[in-house]
């Protein structure tokens, strides 16, 4: 039920904002496990998927550090690690969408700090 909310919303919004330079960003304030919880939920755990949509991001696969859901790759045998900071992500985003040097997202994002491998998400020069 919540998923198809979500996929509406995400869907209405796409139609709304699908200039050359929007870009969406679905994120969750809160980690999930790999399993459901005692809740049968999946929140509350550490990592995190995060979507990026528009005509500027390179979609339809996975971006970053990815392990997978082996039990091995868990953190604590139940929660997706922490792979990729959030902060970069974002950060790859709004460096594009609005040419913002690293010396400005450094102030956007205290403490974070500029991620290499995740350039590839979003399409330069566009």
């Amino acid at each position: 039920r919540n998923l198809g909310s979500l996929a509406q919303a995400i869907v209405q919004l796409r139609n709304d904002f699908k200039e050359p330079g929007d870009t969406l960003l679905v994120i969750s304030e809160f980690g999930r496990t790999a399993a459901e919880n005692g809740t049968r939920g999946t929140d509350h755990g550490h990592g995190n998927a995060m979507w990026l949509i528009g005509s500027r991001i390179n979609g339809g696969q996975i971006q970053g550090h990815w392990e997978g859901l082996a039990s091995g790759n868990l953190h604590e045998g139940r929660d997706l690690p922490v792979l990729n900071d959030f902060r970069s992500v974002i950060a790859q985003a709004l460096a594009v969408s609005f040419k913002l040097p690293e010396s400005k997202l450094a102030d956007i994002f205290p403490g974070g700090k500029w991620d290499g491998g995740l350039e590839s998400l979003v399409k330069r020069g566009v």
